[in-house]
């Protein structure tokens, strides 16, 4: 059976790490094989079909009986690693964090251990009744993070 530390073994000293980034990796019963890759502009079909013939060789090496998916992980799933964030950086997101709150903003820089967040919210001005939107840059920790996607709006 292909392992997870496998294939992305294959995929670190084969894709060119300036232009694509590994997302997720997972292996299931029967050798299906799922790989999630992107990059920090937009990844094509045709890339995740280049990805997927060049994995298919080195797969072979170890066991022909697999199923192999290479995809991009898709809009509105969860973020996974930390390129994510940098890529989305200056796109509106959602973060549920781990205390059940729920921030929408706009993502900002991101850290080693955690990323800052632009979020608007409204406050009573002093001696008014009216309400006024400010903006605040908030840090957020990772391990304060249930999850983060990308907020689409239709």
């Amino acid at each position: 059976m292909i392992t997870e530390n496998e294939v992305e073994d294959i995929l670190r000293r084969h894709l060119d790490k300036d232009k694509y980034f590994i997302v997720k990796v997972k292996v299931s019963l029967g050798n299906k094989i799922f790989v999630a890759v992107d990059n920090y502009t937009h990844i094509t079909l045709d890339e995740c079909a280049q990805i997927n013939q060049m994995l298919i060789p080195h797969l072979d090496a170890i066991d022909d009986d697999y199923e192999l998916e290479v995809s991009s992980p898709g809009l509105t799933h969860p973020f996974e690693v930390i390129e994510q964030y940098r890529k989305y950086r200056d796109n509106e997101v959602e973060v549920l964090l781990r205390n059940g709150e729920k921030k929408t903003g706009i993502l900002g820089e991101t850290y080693e251990n955690g990323f800052d967040l632009r979020v608007e919210k409204k406050v009573t001005e002093a001696g008014s009744k009216k309400k006024k939107k400010i903006t605040e840059n908030q840090f957020i920790e990772f391990s304060e993070v249930k999850y983060t996607r990308r907020k689409i709006k239709f």
